[in-house]
């Protein structure tokens, strides 16, 4: 039973981290087709599927695990090819496959070498992640667009901040949620809010230049107002893990309606 429950991932925040910009893709596209509903399926059979496999490169001398989380790996992939068969018919799709078989490569290496909690496994699974909104944009417009590399871009680069906060947090935790000096508070939070204040600048300059489509940098205030709240209550308050879920999937949810909200102004 324990090993069953290993197949499954739980990882609330990355189920966040590609059904948000999944979600955006289709509500920017404005439509839901039979090949939209596959390519959900299908996103998250590979994340389930990588799940397995990297549980399954760290516990590969368990062999009763290891016969379970094999089988578990092969249902998944089973599943999601079957999902699949919808989308073949859109050749630019077929050509992500290599990718994908890049990424999951890439994926199980950091993990077998015990890199999978360093900053380069974490951009390289957002980068990934954020592929799944311009996926879903294109199955609702059928048609390659400019929209759907400004979509990757924006998750990318606000999964890139959440990234940063969560490090912050763990950071917080790391050292038993002591009291922090005023000094210590800014020292830690110099990353995220030189990150986000330099991200919003960047994105207004964009948007009096022309070159930015939309207000987006409204959407990333509610990120710096979160690391602004994190920093005042880091060491009044304990960091619970629990807690930190729930808030980033809040905020990923809000990253999302806004992110529509400026896509379709």
């Amino acid at each position: 039973m324990r090993t069953r429950s290993l197949l499954f991932p739980r990882e609330h925040g990355a189920w966040a981290m590609w059904l948000v910009p999944f979600c955006m893709g289709v509500a920017i596209g404005g439509r839901i087709t039979l090949a939209v509903v596959s390519l959900l399926f299908v996103c998250a059979g590979l994340f389930c599927m990588r799940s397995a496999l990297g549980t399954l490169v760290k516990r590969w001398a368990r062999e009763t695990e290891r016969r379970e989380l094999l089988r578990g790996a092969g249902l998944y992939a089973v599943a999601t090819a079957m999902c699949a068969i919808p989308l073949l018919k859109h050749g630019e799709l077929r050509l992500l496959a290599p990718l994908v078989a890049l990424f999951l490569l890439a994926d199980l290496l950091f993990v077998a070498r015990r890199w999978d909690r360093s900053l380069p496994y974490e951009l390289a699974g957002i980068v990934g992640l954020a592929s799944a909104g311009p996926a879903a944009l294109y199955m609702t417009q059928r048609q390659l667009s400019e929209s759907m590399a400004w979509l990757w871009l924006f998750c990318l680069l606000y999964m890139l901040g959440t990234v940063l906060h969560v490090r912050l947090l763990k950071t917080a935790i790391l050292r038993r949620n002591t009291p922090f000096s005023m000094r210590n508070r800014s020292a830690l939070g110099i990353p995220s809010l030189t990150y986000f204040c330099g991200l919003i600048l960047l994105l207004q300059l964009g948007e009096a230049a022309g070159w930015v489509p939309a207000p987006v940098w409204i959407i990333y205030l509610p990120s710096l107002l979160k690391v602004l709240y994190t920093l005042s209550q880091i060491g009044r308050k304990p960091v619970k893990l629990p807690r930190v879920g729930i808030s980033e999937i809040f905020h990923a949810a809000l990253f999302g309606v806004l992110g529509v909200w400026a896509m379709r102004a």
